[in-house]
């Protein structure tokens, strides 16, 4: 997998079963781990994010097109 992936490609991923929504979440939570005390982007990490994650059913469609994506919401 591309440490850089695009949304298209991640939506790919997910619908294709290459990964799942757990392994990507872990994929974006490494890179903040990495780079955010350099960056100082996060102030804060959904603490249910992994379960919610792993309890994602499914895949991406036309109905739910960003299903199993991790979103950043800046305040």
């Amino acid at each position: 997998m591309e440490n850089n992936l695009t949304l298209k490609e991640a939506i790919n991923l997910l619908k294709e079963g290459e990964i799942s929504p757990l392994d990507l979440l872990q994929k974006y939570l490494s890179k903040i781990e990495k780079y955010n005390n350099t960056l100082n982007v996060y102030l804060t990490l959904s603490e249910k994010a992994k379960d919610e994650a792993s309890g994602i059913k499914g895949k991406p469609s036309n109905e739910k097109p960003l299903l199993g994506i991790p979103i950043a919401i800046k305040d």
